[in-house]
């Protein structure tokens, strides 16, 4: 399997971070790079187990002037799994078909609403 490569945005953040020390607190290049990350840590799992399965690797659709990116498609047996990786920190509970985040008070966030429970 080839080495990911950055983004050209991120590759682009990422020389200003090395540059600029506080530029490495920056949101976007945060996110950008922990997504990259994530999809780093997606590829050593298909490393393991993805040779029992074919996949498609980052496949970029455009819909009518919307742009969507998908870190990898599995054709498993009749199914079509589609993968979209991120890279969260921090403390998570599956309960109830939803992922909450730990809030430093045990109160329980939801990733998708952000309501507190």
């Amino acid at each position: 399997m080839d080495k990911r490569k950055m983004a050209h945005e991120l590759q682009q953040l990422h020389i200003l971070s090395q540059r600029i020390s506080s530029f490495k607190e920056d949101f976007r290049y945060q996110n950008l790079y922990h997504g990259y990350l994530g999809e780093i840590y997606l590829d050593q799992l298909v490393q393991i187990f993805g040779e029992k399965f074919e996949y498609l690797d980052d496949l970029t659709l455009v819909f009518k002037e919307t742009t969507v990116q998908i870190d990898k498609i599995f054709i498993v047996n009749n199914t079509i799994l589609l993968i979209d990786m991120k890279y969260y920190q921090g403390h998570y509970i599956f309960q109830n078909n939803n992922w909450y985040g730990i809030i430093h008070s045990n109160r329980l966030c939801s990733l998708e609403s952000l309501e507190f429970l």
